[in-house]
């Protein structure tokens, strides 16, 4: 796991998240979010009724699922939880699934986060770019070899179920984790 930029102000995150990311606007992510909803299919069962993600952008993952509740929040405004996933993990209700698709990179303590998702659900979805080698991306703090997130995983009480990588010929790669 390496560090990228140090923390961004309370203001400074409130100006990058204004609005919700929209995973359409991206070609990589389009892919990244096809191999996700793959692994939600293969992953989820009829036992799991609800499903959280409190960095959703567009919400496009969460909306594909056939779960029966679907919690939605983001940083940026629009949604009923809407705040730094720090707080609003906690305004939650324990869920079956929590999504955590392209976030854990642009948090400052990646470790609490994943400690505390891990007392709020069953299973896990993860998805972050792949060895990013450079901070080109302005809201990244973190980059993640294959071998820094497993092992985070297991560190924070996970243990991984399905593993999956994007390779699209432009933009990341993408790591993707189901986790019990």
């Amino acid at each position: 796991m390496r560090r990228l930029r140090p923390k961004y102000t309370d203001k400074e995150l409130k100006e990058i998240y204004a609005t919700p990311h929209s995973h359409s606007q991206f070609p990589d992510h389009v892919i990244r979010v096809d191999h996700t909803l793959r692994m939600v299919a293969e992953f989820i069962d009829d036992s799991d009724r609800v499903g959280a993600d409190l960095s959703c952008g567009d919400g496009e993952i969460l909306k594909q699922t056939n779960l029966d509740q679907r919690i939605f929040g983001d940083y940026a405004p629009g949604y009923e939880y809407t705040g730094p996933i720090e707080r609003t993990i906690w305004e939650i209700p324990n869920v079956d699934v929590f999504f955590l698709c392209e976030t854990i990179e642009h948090l400052d303590d990646p470790e609490t986060i994943l400690e505390t998702i891990r007392l709020k659900t069953k299973k896990l979805i993860l998805s972050t770019p792949l060895d990013e080698q450079t901070d080109e991306n302005h809201e990244h703090y973190w980059s993640f070899s294959k071998s820094d997130m497993y092992d985070l995983l297991l560190d924070t009480g996970f243990t991984v179920v399905h593993y999956r990588e994007t390779n699209p010929p432009y933009g990341y790669r993408f790591q993707i984790w189901g986790c019990t």
